[in-house]
């Protein structure tokens, strides 16, 4: 039996070069709350992903009627992620990459903490249950298990994956981080450890929950992983960097 809340969800899907992908993600997606909407931004694809959501929305538009489709001004994952939250009217945000290698069935698990007040952040991981063969790449599982390693210390908890790309959070929370720190956004090319900032930065209840990760069934993926990297070690930094300085600052405030 799925979830229901009253609460308010938007569901935030970039898409670049998935027609494949787009039918199951209709198929698949559970309805967990009352108030939801699917945001799908297409982003300069070369296939026929547009023409393809298009489709899915009049089709489905007795199961779905709240779909919004964007077609993406700029360009890179991150900017299509705040394309979406600025067009989003839920109260609570979720990132769902619309490649299906993390099955949008395990939604309602993401909302569940936020339907009972245990959790104002989610995250998934794709390092505690065993992973479809060809899910992950060697170095990308080594890189991973690093800046878990490395977040650690900002989330003062154990952590075991960072870069999955489910993340659900407030929208409060995130426009309150960003307008606050918009250079870490700005400087991430994929939004993932920007939203990551969120949970330390405001100090959420956080919640990770692990997924079944499948292989990619259609196309390749669209990050550049060594280049990536590098740019992802520098957000980090950027991130402790906050942190450290808000940390400093309270530490200087007067006691009343």
């Amino acid at each position: 039996m799925q979830q229901t809340c009253t609460e308010s969800a938007s569901v935030i899907i970039p898409a670049r070069n998935e027609e494949g992908h787009i039918e199951r993600i209709f198929q698949e997606m559970p309805h967990f709350c009352e108030q939801m909407e699917l945001i799908f931004v297409e982003g300069n694809s070369v296939d026929n992903t547009w023409k393809e959501l298009q489709r899915c929305v009049r089709s489905h538009a007795e199961d779905w009627p709240h779909v919004t489709l964007l077609q993406q001004k700029g360009h890179g994952k991150a900017d299509a992620v705040w394309e979406g939250i600025a067009h989003a009217t839920g109260e609570i945000i979720f990132i769902l990459d619309a490649d299906l290698t993390v099955p949008p069935a395990s939604l309602p698990e993401f909302f569940a903490p936020f339907a009972d007040g245990s959790a104002t952040f989610a995250f998934g991981s794709r390092l505690v249950h065993p992973m479809e063969r060809g899910a992950m790449r060697f170095w990308n599982f080594f890189a991973n298990k690093l800046f878990a390693l490395a977040w650690r210390p900002l989330f003062r908890r154990r952590i075991t994956d960072t870069l999955c790309g489910t993340k659900v959070f407030l929208r409060r929370d995130y426009e309150r981080t960003r307008e606050e720190h918009p250079h870490i956004f700005t400087a991430d090319p994929f939004g993932d450890f920007a939203l990551f900032f969120i949970a330390p930065y405001c100090r959420c209840r956080v919640k990770e929950v692990p997924i079944h990760y499948r292989a990619r069934q259609y196309g390749t993926t669209n990050i550049a992983r060594w280049r990536g990297g590098v740019q992802l070690l520098r957000v980090y930094f950027l991130c402790l960097l906050a942190l450290l300085k808000t940390s400093t600052c309270s530490n200087k405030r007067p006691t009343p």
